[in-house]
């Protein structure tokens, strides 16, 4: 998705050495304009009972996967008002954006904050008579096939299943408590894909075996590598419930993908530019994905944290 951000206002409000905050206002007609749009996204690819994959009316569609819409809203908004940002301030970043004091809400303004490292202004008392010799790099057909897989993995949609046990590569949304001497704990929330190591093996074979809304107890096992060597070999009470699985489509890599990532009329473009891309705001830091409350997710399993 290509969008326009001539609408968005975009004011620097701090400056220290290596660094700007800049002020993001987002209108909100320009916010319903892009929800509307990943709306559309949506509705092309959904499959809703009772109709043809995508002819499904909008607002249905926009009722059933309400999240995801409004996550994939946000990231299309942030994406084209870092663009913006990063020519209409001149900008030198040396580090991907972060984004903080992220405030949206139904029917109104988004605004939100830049911080960004840059390239700090330097005086010199010399600029001549250096003599430099420069290697560049080259860069390989499997590195930029590896990026490109990457930016399709990070534009890439988590859709419902149709309720059968999960399978690894599938994203679950599961509740976990302790159980001691037939007494259940306090249930924690998480959010894991499984298979990515998130889990002790033992906890994401269990939760193979459930169905969305199914409920077990068992007893799982630290593994031999464990990080906490007092709980290696241990077992451990658990009940676990399933409450949503979820897998992951990705994007055709086409010429429509090219131009959704950006200004570039093929894929071949893309593929020619991506050597030379510019940071842009990923999921992989502390960045506005995690800044919104609208968009964050349960926290995932690290090594079974609950134990």
């Amino acid at each position: 998705m290509v969008l326009d951000g001539n609408d968005i206002q975009i004011t620097p409000t701090g400056e220290e050495p290596g660094s700007k905050t800049l002020k993001v206002e987002i209108p909100a007609s320009r916010v319903l304009s892009a929800e509307r749009e990943a709306t559309k996204y949506f509705a092309k690819r959904a499959r809703l009972p009772g109709f043809r994959k995508g002819r499904a009316p909008l607002p249905v569609v926009l009722k059933k996967y309400r999240g995801e819409i409004r996550e994939r809203m946000l990231r299309d908004l942030i994406g084209v008002s870092w663009k913006q940002a990063l020519e209409q301030e001149r900008l030198r970043p040396i580090a991907e954006p972060h984004v903080h004091h992220l405030k949206f809400e139904d029917g109104t303004d988004a605004s939100f904050e830049f911080r960004v490292d840059v390239q700090p202004e330097l005086t010199l008392d010399r600029i001549g008579g250096f003599q430099l010799k420069r290697t560049v790099p080259s860069v390989s057909d499997d590195a930029v096939a590896e990026q490109l897989e990457e930016i399709q993995t990070q534009k890439a949609t988590w859709l419902p299943t149709d309720g059968e046990p999960p399978m690894n590569g599938q994203m679950v949304s599961v509740s976990i408590a302790t159980v001691e001497d037939g007494s259940v704990g306090e249930r924690r929330q998480h959010q894991v894909v499984l298979g990515s190591g998130q889990a002790i093996p033992g906890l994401e074979e269990e939760i193979m075996t459930l169905r969305p809304g199914d409920t077990k107890q068992a007893k799982v096992r630290y593994p031999d590598d464990f990080p906490d060597e007092t709980k290696r070999g241990q077992t451990r009470a658990v009940e676990i419930t399933l409450h949503e699985v979820k897998r992951q489509e990705l994007p055709e890599l086409n010429d429509d993908f090219a131009r959704e990532v950006g200004d570039f009329e093929s894929l071949e473009a893309l593929r020619q530019a991506v050597p030379h891309a510019k940071p842009t705001p990923t999921s992989g830091s502390s960045s506005w994905r995690r800044s919104s409350a609208q968009t964050s997710s349960p926290r995932p399993i690290r090594w079974y944290g609950v134990c």
